[in-house]
């Protein structure tokens, strides 16, 4: 286990629910994982992804940018 224990429950998801947290299809989160981005996830088993509710959030704030950069910077 890495870090301390949290005094909450471990929210695990599917990617249904990580689809419809982050307004994307649920082919883009499974496209995220195969080419290795978006939340950290883990293998309960043969063919069943799970995501801790805790990524899933660190994951948005890692995405958080103060501005926008112009046309120019990109």
């Amino acid at each position: 286990m890495r870090g301390k224990a949290k005094n909450h429950p471990v929210y695990l998801l599917t990617d249904i629910h990580v689809a419809l947290l982050l307004n994307v299809s649920v082919a883009t989160i499974r496209n995220w994982r195969a080419v290795g981005g978006g939340p950290r996830f883990c293998r309960m088993g043969a063919g069943s992804i799970r995501y801790r509710l805790d990524d899933v959030i660190e994951y948005v704030a890692a995405k958080l940018r103060d501005e926008i950069p112009d046309q120019e910077e990109r």
